[in-house]
């Protein structure tokens, strides 16, 4: 599930999925996974993505989520500093092997 602002081609995305993992600290709670956010750049600072996360936070909540989670390149220090002021913080470092 997922919800998309559009005007003038794509503006932004949030698919937003529900998953349970039984051996974790929140013993099997539904958790939000919040995947490909992307707001165009020459729409930025307009609170179209603050308004998609509030949707997105909204729908995990609606849909018995304990938390919410979502991973972003460590390079992009906007995007960090964005989910901050919504309330996340970093809390697992991540690891990909390209093959």
């Amino acid at each position: 599930m997922g919800q998309a602002i559009a005007s003038r081609g794509l503006l932004a995305a949030a698919p937003v999925r529900r998953q349970t993992t039984e051996n974790d600290r929140f013993r099997g709670a539904w958790r939000a996974q919040v995947e490909g956010v992307r707001v165009r750049e020459d729409l930025r600072n307009r609170r179209i993505g603050t308004r998609l996360m509030e949707w997105a936070i909204g729908r995990a909540r609606e849909r018995g989520c304990r938390l919410v989670q979502l991973t972003s390149n460590k390079s992009r220090l906007d995007a960090r500093r964005f989910y901050e002021r919504l309330g996340f913080s970093a809390s697992h470092v991540g690891m990909k092997l390209y093959l």
